[in-house]
């Protein structure tokens, strides 16, 4: 399908070039030589008149360009897919199809990169239309990768974490330089004598990353979702675990249990004296806050009739800790045996990136300034699940052009018209220096005619504000 015949641009024709020249109207409007007493602007205050905000149009706005695909790729017949190239994209996208290629029918692909070149301005809720007036079968689609980008959080052993914060720190590109902004701090604080509930994180980092800008929530759009979910490793049980020895010359003693979180009334055990056993002991459902949740009682039997005994004692379920308190200011040498059950518990939190934060490949999030209590340890860890796209991505390559490229989805039916286009797409806010990746669809059926100078119509509009 040859578009109209027009000579292909190039860079130096292209739309940069619209103001080869400095004004130098500015010396003559102030003959007399006082800049800094005049209102008037000096030329290095100004070196550019300010754009009126019109609509983007393709090529001529200047700021929004639409380049080939492929490092060093001048042919529009290679412009199949990888790096955006510096060569403009001519209207003669396609070549002819044959008489032979018509009559068998042929589907070939291009792939072109809108490009925002300017420094400072953004295109909002910018879309790319196309159109076909042909009197033939043949059709012309768009086609991206699209997806919103998703990281995901995993904080191990999750449940052992008495309290503790952190950080994340978000980072994009802004005016051209690399920007990095960092939330305030992420509590983890056990409350009722569980760790911190899962809505509650997911609800506070959602919360802190809307504050950073480029996250903002827009109207009622949030550029950030989280979701949380809970993950229970195996029940592992301990039998017979001896703590370690304690001196016995305080009326307190105090064990840390070798593994946390202990399941809820999972655990029992015998108070050594010497090596002595003295009495045996389960948790009870009343207790005290404390430091790392619930602190809860536990409740004595008696073997035989211990003089010196412990007359009360604790069990944190988090932390694993056990005290006991005795009825002598010095016991003497003790130690506990305890059998229990604990499950090692993960959280994940997914972070979908969306509305002004959507479409678009991000950085991966930094984890940091981390400072956990816990007996265990630990771990809170990033990863990337889906990258975005297409804003910031770079096209697969095909090896010839009727290959179809993996992954794209092309807009062939009834859905994707809008205002009289066959096919539309919401590309999302194209910031300073974004590119976007294009493929486009030309099917030629079998038994098509021949039509002279026949092409398709490609349209980038949004605006200058939000």
């Amino acid at each position: 399908i040859p578009p109209t015949e027009t000579p292909t641009p190039t860079p130096t024709d292209s739309p940069p070039t619209e103001t080869p020249t400095p004004t130098p109207s500015p010396p003559t409007d102030t003959p007399t030589p006082t800049p800094t007493n005049t209102p008037t602007p000096t030329p290095t205050s100004t070196p550019t008149p300010t754009p009126t905000p019109v609509p983007l149009q393709l090529i001529k706005s200047g700021e929004i360009i639409l380049l080939l695909s492929g490092s060093g790729t001048t042919s529009p017949g290679q412009s199949l897919g990888g790096e955006p190239s510096n060569t403009f994209a001519s209207q003669r996208l396609f070549s002819d199809i044959s008489a032979n290629q018509a009559q068998e029918g042929k589907t070939d692909y291009r792939c072109v990169y809108i490009s925002n070149v300017s420094n400072e301005g953004t295109l909002y809720g910018a879309k790319v239309y196309v159109l076909y007036k042909g009197t033939s079968d043949v059709k012309v689609a768009l086609g991206f990768v699209s997806r919103n980008e998703v990281q995901q959080i995993i904080i191990s052993k999750a449940k052992s974490i008495c309290s503790g914060t952190f950080k994340i720190t978000y980072t994009d590109t802004y005016l051209g330089s690399v920007r990095q902004q960092t939330t305030s701090e992420i509590d983890l604080f056990a409350e009722d004598g569980e760790a911190k509930s899962i809505e509650s994180i997911s609800s506070s980092i959602q919360e802190k990353l809307s504050e950073l800008i480029g996250l903002e929530t827009i109207g009622s759009i949030n550029a950030i979702s989280v979701g949380g979910s809970q993950n229970v490793g195996e029940e592992q049980n301990i039998s017979n675990e001896n703590s370690e020895i304690n001196s016995g010359t305080s009326s307190v003693s105090e064990f840390t249990l070798g593994n946390s979180p202990i399941t809820n009334n999972s655990i029992s055990g015998t108070v050594y004296l010497n090596t002595n056993p003295i009495q045996t002991f389960i948790m009870q459902e009343s207790g005290t806050s404390g430091e790392c949740g619930i602190d809860y009682n536990l409740n004595f039997t008696d073997i035989g009739s211990p003089t010196i005994k412990a007359t009360s004692g604790t069990i944190n379920l988090i932390s694993g800790n056990l005290t006991l308190n005795w009825n002598n200011s010095s016991p003497g040498v003790n130690y506990v045996r305890t059998s229990y059950s604990y499950k090692n518990t993960s959280f994940t939190f997914n972070i979908t990136f969306q509305g002004q934060a959507g479409n678009r490949f991000q950085d991966e999030l930094i984890i940091s300034d981390v400072n956990l209590n816990s007996i265990e340890d630990p771990t809170i860890q990033i990863y990337r699940l889906f990258s975005g796209g297409p804003i910031n991505t770079e096209a697969d390559i095909i090896d010839v052009e009727t290959t179809t490229p993996n992954g794209v989805e092309f807009c062939r039916n009834i859905s994707c018209s809008s205002e009289g286009y066959d096919n539309a797409f919401s590309l999302g806010d194209l910031r300073p220096l974004d590119v976007a990746p294009i493929w486009i669809e030309r099917i030629a059926p079998a038994g098509s005619n021949a039509i002279e100078n026949d092409g398709f119509t490609l349209k980038i509009d949004g605006t200058t504000s939000r």
